[in-house]
């Protein structure tokens, strides 16, 4: 068990956040961060290898959620303390609308398999991956198939032996706050999207420390 136990510990202070890169010379992240890369895109000169950096802030965010856990407890102790080192693959971009984006034909054909691949091999203590995003189009219901970027993951997580943690998706009606969590059973838009749909993934909701009458004030 003690042995067990010292292993996750080794292996799970290194996270690699496959996003849209990390802000450079952020105060709370730049002491934590090992390495930017921007994996680029191919087709398009949306992604940059010579620009990894964040340009739309959703990298960024997610990089300090990885690194702090509970950011408003850390506000109120007055200390942050980074208790792992934050790898960033960027393989998203700011579209026309502002927003952070990517295209799903790259990803699932060579960006994430590249960033992957890459901290695999130059990082072999970096055994947990981040994907904050999916996409709200593929939506598992009862006897679909599984989503092919989904796949990916499974293949990656199964032979590189890592840990892949996915976010489900975004759900923003707040009016069925008050019936949690039965519209997750009901409500269509309320389901799990690709890649969280991953069989080997760990696949996580969303966190909010509040009421459902003080989220109405967000």
């Amino acid at each position: 068990m003690l042995w067990f136990i010292f292993t996750i510990i080794y292996y799970l202070d290194y996270i690699l956040v496959v996003d849209s890169g990390i802000l450079p010379g952020h105060p709370l992240l730049e002491n934590a961060v090992g390495e930017y890369f921007a994996v680029p895109t191919i087709i398009s000169d949306k992604v940059d290898e010579d620009a990894p950096f964040d340009d739309v802030g959703h990298g960024t965010q997610v990089a300090g959620i990885a690194l702090y856990g509970d950011i408003q407890q850390c506000i109120d102790d007055g200390a942050f303390n980074p208790e792992v080192w934050i790898f960033s693959a960027k393989v998203m971009f700011r579209n026309d609308s502002g927003k952070p984006d990517y295209d799903p034909d790259e990803l699932l054909e060579h960006q994430l398999d590249t960033a992957v691949r890459k901290i695999a091999r130059d990082y072999p203590r970096c055994k947990v991956i981040n994907l904050s995003f999916g996409n709200t189009a593929l939506i598992m219901f009862k006897g679909k198939r599984q989503f092919r970027l989904a796949a990916l993951v499974d293949d990656l997580s199964r032979e590189l032996n890592l840990i892949f943690v996915v976010s489900v998706g975004n759900f923003e009606y707040r009016a069925f706050f008050d019936s949690y969590p039965d519209y997750l059973l009901y409500e269509e838009t309320a389901k799990i999207t690709d890649p969280a749909t991953s069989a080997l993934a760990i696949s996580v909701g969303a966190l909010f420390k509040a009421t459902p009458r003080q989220a109405y004030l967000f």
